[in-house]
């Protein structure tokens, strides 16, 4: 896929085009080494066919043969470059688009380089070859900036100013290819100069014109590359979104089922029992009868349990979801909690020990998610744990409250460990051992996150699991 790269002011590279390429850089790198092979075949037929039926001396007509022969060397070496650059032309960055134009100059620098030796053995300034710089300067200003372009023709001016001034004061022996034209020496040196002045206006005015005529053409293309990359980056949006809509609507699908698995077992054992009852079969006594009932009650509460916590967690995710944040004092807050829940850890035989710090300052939370946290860590301690104590630290440390729940209970492997924050996960030990909607943890861990928290599980096997809030001030 072509890819343009806008260029900015900056950067001498950046003053190229109003836009870049790859796939234009090596169209024109490879237009380039066309030219060159067809110019190399005609300048070797003109030599040859001057060369009979001309009388034109060998002295003259071997250089120039030469030259063309490196000329179709130095072109077999572009062409393995160019291959080179097409091979890699994966690289969409800056820095290749970079690396090519500079591929482009160096062409064109050993270009003005040969057509200048050919123009010094065909006669210099007087030669017609020397309109052949015209080609290279249009050249130049379709594939380059204008500030480039102004650039080879300054280059080329100052060389044939040079070789001129060389042959006139006799530095440089003159090369009369064409035999109509005098030699230099035979001359004041005024026509010379002359030429040499409308060949500099003529290169000038060229390089004008094409970049005036090409500036509205890369305009367009500036528009043209900026829109298609806007279109590109919204198509790369529009694929995020529907990756994400994807995603949204598979996790959606994955909840409901979820949902529908952990309430159709309940709700099946339910009327189950219920019917047994119901029916009132005579091999059901009245115990077995109370027992169905208190066992139906007990998944209802589940049920129920888990309804509250759905729908605690849609009110999370929801888009309007704003939590009332007001100062808090956590420690109250967590003896609270404690009293709330000591009847049900004395039912379990389950001892709590407190170590809160009462220089604690206030908390800015939302009181309800703060009760909900709490609570339902204190409570999973108590609920999992055989025997023993479950331990509450409250410490400030520097700019962070710190709530540390620790218990003795069954503990969780370290592979599940990873999945505990996840809705409806339930670790096997925690399955055997009682009751539950695999939604606690998750709905803890979003509501601490709502407040900037953050909360760490660190658990052994049958050796108890610690709990560690920390609320940011």
């Amino acid at each position: 896929m072509e890819t343009n790269i806008p260029l900015h002011k900056e950067n001498f590279f950046d003053r190229y085009t109003g836009t870049i390429s790859i796939e234009s850089v090596c169209e024109n790198v490879i237009w380039l080494i066309r030219l060159r092979w067809i110019a190399c075949v005609g300048l070797l037929f003109g030599v040859i066919m001057s060369k009979a039926f001309f009388k034109i001396s060998a002295d003259t007509v071997y250089p120039i043969l030469m030259i063309g022969i490196l000329i179709l060397f130095s072109n077999f070496i572009f062409y393995l470059r160019y291959s080179f650059l097409r091979k890699r032309r994966k690289g969409q960055s800056k820095e290749c688009v970079e690396k090519r134009l500079i591929f482009i100059n160096i062409q064109i620098f050993v270009d003005l380089v040969m057509l200048s030796t050919i123009v010094y053995y065909t006669g210099g300034i007087t030669t017609p070859m020397l309109f052949f710089f015209i080609f290279h300067m249009v050249i130049s200003s379709i594939m380059l900036s204008r500030i480039n372009a102004y650039f080879w023709a300054f280059f080329t001016i100052i060389i044939q100013s040079l070789m001129t001034y060389l042959e006139y004061i006799g530095k440089l022996e003159h090369k009369n290819f064409f035999y109509f034209i005098h030699e230099l020496k035979d001359r004041s040196g005024y026509s010379e100069f002359f030429i040499l002045i409308i060949f500099s206006i003529t290169l000038i005015i060229t390089v004008y014109f094409a970049t005036t005529i090409m500036r509205p053409i890369r305009k367009k293309q500036l528009d043209l590359t900026i829109l298609k990359n806007e279109l590109l980056e919204q198509k790369k949006l529009l694929e995020l979104k529907n990756i994400e809509l994807e995603e949204i609507d598979k996790s959606k699908t994955n909840f409901l089922y979820r949902v529908e698995h952990e309430l159709k077992a309940p709700i099946g054992a339910i009327l189950s029992m219920l019917s047994v009852v119901v029916r009132g079969y005579d091999s059901v006594d009245d115990n077995k009868k109370i027992d169905f009932l208190n066992r139906s009650m007990i998944r209802v509460k589940s049920m129920k349990d888990m309804v509250v916590d759905l729908l605690s967690l849609s009110r999370i995710e929801a888009k309007n979801f704003r939590l009332n944040k007001t100062d808090i004092d956590i420690s109250t807050l967590t003896e609270k909690m404690i009293t709330e829940l000591t009847p049900y850890s004395q039912k379990k035989k389950i001892g709590i020990k407190t170590h809160i710090d009462k220089n604690i300052p206030l908390l800015k939370a939302d009181s309800d998610a703060l009760t909900e946290i709490i609570r339902n860590l204190i409570h999973n301690a108590i609920k999992y744990s055989f025997e023993g104590v479950v331990t509450v630290s409250l410490l400030f440390d520097k700019d962070k409250i710190i709530l540390s729940i620790k218990d003795t209970g069954i503990g969780i492997s370290e592979d599940d460990l990873g999945n505990i924050f996840e809705e409806f996960y339930r670790t096997s030990n925690a399955k055997a051992f009682e009751e539950g909607t695999g939604l606690g943890l998750s709905l803890v861990k979003k509501l601490i996150e709502q407040h900037s928290g953050n909360i760490e599980i660190k658990s052994e096997i049958n050796k108890g699991t610690e709990s560690i809030v920390s609320f940011p001030l």
